[in-house]
């Protein structure tokens, strides 16, 4: 009974909240299982139209110094990250890249879901149907809510009809998890309005960032090579890898 006096008062308070209000806080384990597994917790705010989804602090230890070849994503401490607005389907990603601040914007992606109708579960107490769908490259499954009323889920991952709870992909590098659901007793202001921004970054494509970071990676990885001890042998760097993490397949690949 109490559940179902919560939702009646979700779907309200939605109905009345301006546009930067927030009264929902969801937090994801995220794990990349790609050259070496890494785990972070992510944040997850939104309200009915807009989303914002931060990267915290990883778990996983740190390599020793001259170890580290690829610089890890710096941590956004709520300064950085990805703000989904789906009144005008814009995508912005607020990011660093070298020594400068770069505010990649793109539309964003209807996934062609597939939910399966006789699928059900439950996930923090909430019902949960099943779907899957493909998003640049990867082939995602996950597990969605329609008690929240919301088509976010997270990082880009949304578009179905509930709250997106759990995500994997079926290469087994990228799994969302919930961790903990939190619906604020009082309503907040967070200022993610990121197209307000546009005159303070510099504003780039999806495919100018794939191409800016790849540059940054790989001046990284020759500043290194150029520090190593005379005599030290480098294998395979004739040809230094593209960089592709989450995203294996970009539109003007296709």
């Amino acid at each position: 009974m109490g559940k179902i006096i919560y939702i009646v008062l979700f779907l309200i308070s939605f109905k009345g909240i301006t546009q930067n209000t927030y009264n929902t806080e969801v937090i994801y384990n995220v794990k990349y299982n790609f050259d070496r597994p890494y785990t972070f917790n992510a944040q997850l705010i939104f309200n009915n139209s807009i989303s914002y989804y931060s990267k915290g602090k990883s778990d996983t230890p740190k390599k020793q110094e001259g170890e580290k070849i690829i610089q890890e994503e710096t941590e956004l401490k709520g300064k950085y990250g990805y703000n989904t607005n789906l009144k005008t389907n814009l995508f912005f990603f607020k990011t660093i890249i070298g020594d400068s601040i770069f505010l990649q914007k793109e539309k964003t992606t209807k996934i062609p879901w597939k939910i399966d109708p006789k699928s059900k579960g439950t996930i923090l107490g909430y019902t949960c149907k099943k779907a899957t769908g493909m998003f640049r490259g990867r082939v995602y499954t996950v597990w969605f809510t329609t008690e929240i009323p919301v088509k976010f889920g997270p990082w880009k991952l949304n578009g179905l009809p509930g709250l997106i709870l759990e995500a994997k992909d079926a290469l087994n590098e990228v799994t969302f998890t919930v961790e903990k659901i939190k619906h604020l007793k009082e309503s907040k202001t967070f200022d993610f309005d990121f197209p307000k921004q546009e005159n303070k970054y510099p504003v780039i494509s999806l495919k100018e960032h794939f191409i800016k970071l790849n540059e940054d990676v790989k001046n990284k990885i020759k500043m290194i090579i150029a520090k190593l001890p005379k005599g030290a042998r480098v294998t395979n760097q004739s040809e230094i890898k593209e960089y592709r993490g989450v995203e294996l397949k970009f539109e003007w690949e296709e």
